[in-house]
């Protein structure tokens, strides 16, 4: 295994940043490992179009078929390695039984104001929530600036990708595994055909049959429960995440072995520790930017209350939520190896094609082949809708049209859809 001392690639001099970034590691306790890939960005722009006498209409009468969302990236990449606590930290850590395994995000030079917030919000929820009930991936340092004696070959060499460019940031993690929501996206069955075969008496042997479906279906109520959790507990803490996705709900577990929360087999609730990750577009309860105030517009609510505009940015956040959790369900409750998974931007591309027509947009998720035991699944249950599934989906993916009608009621008395009362709909419960 190769590896790479962080501190050839940082210096020391000015890297440690003023509060409220806490550094709870020097940077020559932090070992490289290996590069593991990297992440992108998209940027979402939502159209409106208006008439000849500036009034908003939809669709646009001169194109129907013009997007009322387009989906681009923005070229900027955030690069992932995993590496280790040495010296004598690491050692201290591994005599106390501790996981002494780090991630370490690389942030490119048009991402510095990202790294910057989400190593802030992070400090900030973790002095404001320091038991050990944590439902964010804790930061362990923020370091800027390459040394003057960086050697680019070494790097490239050692690790096999290219070395950090001037500008570059890093913010180092506690290891809480690499499989997130999206990762079980992915059919089990087909990842169970991928699995190499285990050598047996009788020569290759097949890799063991998929636990029960109902077992599985328990699992991903259980995945659903905790991630619903540590959204609200954001929430409380007074911060929405404004950029929910598969890729941002960490599935770790309470043990060292993080692949026991993500495998085909896993099916032990106990062992689940769901956690919040990429923070970088977080912001506090009240803090609103344009593209967020446009959005409310749209939808009728007040841009210039703080509160309606609150609810709102608390509602996008349970609308993303919301496909993020039928991307599970359809992924990882799928029959069959020969089927495509849908992810979330997929679903929620076809969402915005129906104009946010829920009951369509259930029969066309239906018509999905591979899908019928989820579909089922969704259906169980009396609840007016289709089901208990369907009942906990709808709330979610129309809670912004939620806001937007209660904000505008004319009864005086304002209800208000968060996180936490979800957990106890039935569907989890």
């Amino acid at each position: 295994m190769y590896l790479f001392l962080l501190a050839m690639v940082m210096g020391m001099a000015n890297a440690l940043l003023s509060p409220p970034t806490a550094n709870l590691l020097p940077t020559n306790s932090i070992t490289v490992q290996r590069y593991i890939g990297s992440q992108g960005f998209s940027e979402i722009t939502d159209w409106q179009y208006f008439d000849e006498d500036n009034k908003n209409v939809a669709p646009p009468p001169f194109d129907p078929r013009s997007p009322k969302r387009t989906v681009e990236s923005s070229g900027s990449v955030v690069r992932l390695f995993s590496g280790v606590i040495a010296g004598v930290e690491g050692q201290k850590r591994r005599s106390r039984g501790e996981d002494i395994r780090v991630l370490i995000k690389e942030f490119d030079s048009s991402l510095r104001k990202v790294a910057a917030n989400e190593a802030s919000v992070l400090t900030q929820l973790e002095s404001e929530n320091s038991n050990n009930n944590k439902f964010f991936v804790p930061l362990l340092g923020r370091w800027e600036a390459l040394a003057s004696d960086f050697d680019k070959n070494e790097w490239f060499r050692y690790l096999k990708t290219a070395p950090p460019l001037d500008g570059v940031e890093f913010l180092v993690f506690e290891y809480a595994g690499l499989a997130t929501v999206g990762t079980l996206a992915t059919p089990p069955e087909l990842r169970r055909s991928r699995m190499p075969p285990k050598r047996g008496f009788l020569g290759p042997a097949p890799p063991p049959n998929l636990p029960p479906f109902q077992q599985r279906a328990s699992y991903t109520i259980a995945i659903i429960r905790q991630a619903l959790s540590a959204v609200a507990s954001l929430h409380e803490a007074g911060f929405t995440h404004n950029s929910i996705s598969s890729s941002s709900i960490v599935l770790n577990s309470v043990g060292q072995d993080k692949n026991e929360a993500s495998g085909i087999y896993a099916v032990d609730g106990s062992r689940l520790k769901v956690m919040l990750g990429n923070l970088g577009f977080a912001s506090r309860t009240g803090e609103f930017d344009a593209g967020l105030r446009a959005r409310a517009k749209i939808a009728g609510v007040d841009e210039t209350s703080t509160l309606a505009l609150s609810q709102w940015a608390i509602a996008e956040d349970l609308f993303n939520l919301g496909f993020s959790f039928l991307e599970l369900v359809l992924g990882n409750l799928a029959t069959g190896v020969e089927i495509v998974a849908i992810d979330a931007s997929t679903l929620q591309r076809q969402f915005d094609i129906m104009d946010n027509d829920f009951e369509g947009f259930r029969d066309y998720v239906g018509e999905g082949m591979g899908f019928e035991e989820a579909i089922r699944f969704l259906g169980e249950g009396e609840a007016e809708g289709g089901g208990e599934g369907w009942l906990f989906l709808s709330t979610l993916l129309l809670a912004r049209e939620s806001v937007a009608k209660n904000i505008n009621s004319k009864s005086g008395e304002l209800k208000f859809l968060t996180a936490r009362a979800l957990t106890s709909m039935r569907f989890l419960n």
